[in-house]
């Protein structure tokens, strides 16, 4: 039991350590904060699974209204546990995030999915 007590000299170093700790400002985490958004729009889909795929060059007027579509249902309609993200300089790709829910074996798991809106969408499933 000896062993395991803090020597008198780690005690006070022990207490700064602590006493910095609690000085420094921690931040407030709002809605609206990155870490706690649902549906967010980024910039680099380098690590996409379709990121390769052809087709996005050559969209239509409505490929472009339908997308907008299920983006703004997204933004506006996401359950808790369910993160999306899609890209500004690629509409055709999509990431979802979907959090394993309480009391399931999957309980704070995370699916990851990547998602592809072929040309043809919505006449063809993404």
């Amino acid at each position: 039991m000896a062993e395991m007590q803090p020597c008198a000299e780690e005690t006070p170093k022990e207490e700064q350590i602590v006493k910095f700790v609690a000085q420094i400002d921690k931040p407030i985490l709002s809605s609206e904060d990155a870490v706690s958004k649902r549906f967010d729009v980024v910039t680099d889909c380098l690590d996409h699974h379709f990121v390769k795929e052809n087709g996005h060059e050559s969209v239509t007027r409505g490929w472009l209204k339908k997308v907008r579509l299920e983006w703004n249902i997204l933004q506006n309609d996401l359950p808790d546990g369910i993160h999306v993200r899609v890209y500004e300089e690629r509409m055709d790709l999509l990431r979802a995030c979907i959090v394993g829910a309480p009391g399931t074996p999957y309980h704070d798991n995370l699916f990851f999915f990547d998602i592809f809106f072929p040309p043809d969408y919505p006449h063809e499933p993404p």
